[in-house]
């Protein structure tokens, strides 16, 4: 009789064991784990990289933010693309996003400017971020802004953007919408980058 008991007593500290060598590694529940995981994640490092565009004067660096999260430059993009962002968020990440000057955000920057519904106060952080992500090849992107915009302030904003453009090859365009210029606010902002930029 106590033969059978022991073997019963050993049978059931077995049993656990073997049934979880059976589940292993199969166990859908640690799939969902891992998901659950990686999406915590993703919000933990969405909400640090808004505390960082938030919290700051200027700009972070692309270190700061690479810093935050190795997904830094999606998290920004989507971000910056994403219309129902915060609108602040979406104009610090529009700024930062000049730090991954790539094919990609160039499009996007500029289907932004195309956009005719866009919010107006935006095309004064995209004018900037296009010339601070792309130097003089943005220039010809911006032209239309500096001559054509019917809003003055946005013409101001592109002459100051194309003006910030390490090189001289801004400068000829910067003359030429001087001498175009009728309207006075914008014509003395036109002159005065020009005294800069001598």
């Amino acid at each position: 009789m106590k033969f059978w008991i022991t073997l019963f007593v050993l049978a059931l500290l077995a049993m656990p064991q073997a049934m979880a060598g059976e589940v292993g590694g199969d166990d859908p529940r640690s799939s969902v784990d891992v998901d659950r995981s990686a999406a915590d994640q993703a919000d933990r490092d969405l909400k640090n990289i808004k505390a960082w565009l938030s919290h700051f004067h200027k700009v972070p660096s692309r270190a700061e933010l690479e810093q935050v999260s190795d997904d830094a430059r999606d998290i920004v993009f989507k971000l910056a693309a994403d219309e129902e962002s915060f609108l602040f968020h979406r104009q610090r990440a529009i700024r930062a996003l000049a730090h991954w000057a790539d094919d990609e955000v160039r499009a996007l920057f500029n289907e932004m400017l195309a956009d005719e519904a866009i919010e107006e106060g935006l095309l004064f952080h995209i004018i900037p971020a296009l010339a601070n992500g792309f130097g003089e090849d943005a220039i010809d992107d911006l032209v239309p802004y500096l001559r054509d915009h019917d809003n003055p302030h946005i013409r101001i904003s592109a002459a100051r953007a194309i003006a910030s453009i390490p090189g001289e090859e801004g400068q000829p365009v910067l003359a030429e919408a001087l001498h175009d210029e009728e309207h006075p606010i914008v014509k003395k902002q036109l002159e005065d980058l020009s005294m800069i930029l001598r």
